[in-house]
């Protein structure tokens, strides 16, 4: 979960999915990435794909990065940091919660968890989606720097898009 957290904006081209899917003819990387058909979680796959291909460098060589199951835990998790999905992951919530709220014994509430992988894995990528949205949460004057500086990347891409064909 903390590699993930730590790795799942690397490389940010500080504009959107859907400009990148329109936009983007040049970066080969992201080129390449449109190949799975649509804009949906484009740059979390180009953020997972990044911290992976630095996985392996010689230099760095973990070898955790050889396992299949940490991959998909960990590239699941960084797709749902994709704004676009995060409907679905309240929704997911709700229904975590509405099971573990109809489980009256503690026991099989933690079974819940300890007995499936993939309600584990539910759960970890909603803690880091959590954490991607957090910025409120902070004291208000690292709130408002954080918040200032996500306004001007939104001002930017749109600066950037009426230049090259005068709309936003």
């Amino acid at each position: 979960l903390l590699l993930a957290a730590a790795c799942h904006d690397v490389g940010h081209p500080s504009v959107n999915s859907h400009y990148v899917f329109v936009n983007n003819k040049n970066n080969k990387s992201i080129s390449e990435l449109k190949n799975y058909g649509d804009e949906t979680g484009l740059l979390e796959k180009f953020h997972s794909q990044i911290a992976l291909d630095f996985m392996d460098l010689p230099e760095i060589d973990l070898d955790i990065r050889k396992n299949e199951v940490f991959v998909d835990l960990f590239e699941y998790m960084i797709l749902g940091t994709d704004m676009s999905k995060h409907n679905s992951k309240i929704d997911q919530m709700d229904s975590i919660l509405k099971t573990i709220k109809a489980t009256k014994n503690y026991n099989d509430r933690k079974k819940y968890f300890s007995d499936s992988q993939e309600n584990r894995k539910i759960i970890l990528a909603i803690i880091l989606h959590i954490a991607d949205l957090s910025n409120p949460a902070k004291n208000f004057d690292d709130a408002m720097t954080w918040g200032k500086r996500v306004c001007d990347e939104f001002f930017q891409q749109g600066d950037v898009e009426n230049l090259e064909n005068g709309k936003i």
